[in-house]
């Protein structure tokens, strides 16, 4: 469940990524077709790449280019005092990878752009002690709050929480996630003067980008899984697919779909009641797709086999494609406007931080490099950054 883990998951967020989601009037998200659609298609089965490998239980890091610092404890850099080693440089790219397999000629780039985070978050925080500033009960639950609001479609915290071995009130003590709160609360501050586009702006926006607004050919579905491996000997396929047509006898003389998953399916999305959200045509395995994209609707449609063993597929809604109406689109396009607006704000507000900061590296080539020289590069990479912590390195659930 990617979107979930990333939602969780507060060390892969960088300065950039709390100084977006900086609240402002009108920012808040709602939920739309295109945002529910995009969340829906990172959360279906049956998807290929790199996920099959997470849900499948083997080493996310394997394969990659990452290479064991041979000094873990050294210094990179030191930030007013507080300092970033080796070590904990690694674990934040293997983070920042989420699993995916990093070119040799990304790994500098991605190590660069670490450091510049890890910089930039340690002035803020330290201006959040100056500033005094405390993460309040009423912080959390906002914060809590959006999150709920962006989880796919059936997917509660408390539960995606479960699924990581932790509980709401562990997860609201963890440090990561209250340094996050008072980061987001220090640039609120520095922004908290912008007012919300007009709705000749929004409108304007939207037909200049109309193109950008289409939304493919998709389907609602969900499915029951009954996994069988590709070396499994033909006895036990044959017993595996009985499996299957009896699940779908069963939802044929009017059984329960959403229980009967729960009870059988070998995916995730048993949980769910088998339910894959919203996905279009690319998304999931080619035999899958070809299935889903032509049953009928409410159909409870014959065994299909794939490389992940029998699915039971039932349709629950086809959608044409088309254009999302400005109504639809709003909110995301009033928040793209506050977003392009914080930007020059928050990376001033950051290089004031840095030009009044005790900055030293590790590297003793690096430790004479002036701040002014570096601040420069740091404006040149900063819409890279947000690139490379936003990418998406892998779809979600591999359909089990």
């Amino acid at each position: 469940m990617k979107r979930v883990n990333e939602l969780l998951s507060f060390g892969t967020i960088t300065v950039l990524s709390v100084m977006l989601c900086v609240t402002g009037p009108g920012c808040k998200k709602k939920s739309s077709d295109s945002s529910s659609a995009r969340s829906k298609v990172q959360q279906g089965g049956m998807k290929t790449g790199d996920a099959q490998k997470l849900n499948a239980g083997q080493d996310p890091l394997k394969g990659m280019t990452l290479a064991t610092p041979s000094d873990p404890d050294a210094v990179v850099v030191d930030v007013d005092g507080v300092k970033l080693t080796e070590k904990e440089l690694s674990e934040q790219l293997a983070r920042l990878s989420r699993g995916a397999k990093i070119p040799e000629n990304m790994l500098e780039q991605m190590r660069e752009q670490a450091i510049q985070v890890f910089i930039s978050e340690t002035l803020i925080l330290n201006e959040a002690d100056r500033q005094q500033i405390v993460v309040t009960q009423d912080d959390m639950e906002d914060a809590l709050g959006d999150m709920r609001e962006r989880l796919p479609e059936g997917v509660s915290l408390e539960d995606a929480l479960a699924q990581r071995g932790s509980s709401l009130e562990e997860f609201k003590q963890e440090p990561q996630f209250l340094r996050q709160l008072r980061m987001k609360k220090v640039l609120e501050l520095q922004t908290a003067g912008l007012e919300a586009p007009s709705e000749e702006v929004v409108k304007s926006k939207y037909e200049e980008n109309v193109d950008h607004f289409g939304m493919p050919e998709s389907v609602i579905a969900r499915h029951i899984l009954v996994r069988c491996d590709t070396d499994e000997d033909p006895a036990a396929r044959q017993e595996k697919r009985d499996q299957a047509e009896s699940i779908r006898k069963k939802l044929l003389e009017g059984e329960d779909f959403s229980e009967l998953a729960k009870k059988h399916s070998d995916c995730p999305s048993g949980q769910r009641g088998g339910d894959l959200g919203t996905f279009r045509r690319g998304q999931m395995v080619k035999i899958f797709e070809d299935a889903a994209f032509t049953q009928n609707v409410d159909e409870i449609g014959p065994v299909v086999e794939t490389d992940f063993g029998f699915h039971v597929i039932q349709v629950q809604e086809h959608l044409d494609e088309r254009t999302l109406t400005l109504d639809e689109v709003h909110d995301d396009i009033v928040e793209a406007i506050l977003r392009e607006a914080r930007e020059p704000i928050v990376r001033d507000f950051i290089e004031n931080l840095k030009s009044r900061a005790m900055i030293r590296y590790g590297d003793q080539d690096q430790k004479g490099k002036s701040l002014e020289g570096q601040n420069d590069e740091d404006e040149g990479q900063a819409g890279e950054e947000e690139e490379v912590v936003e990418e998406d390195a892998g779809e979600e659930d591999s359909g089990e």
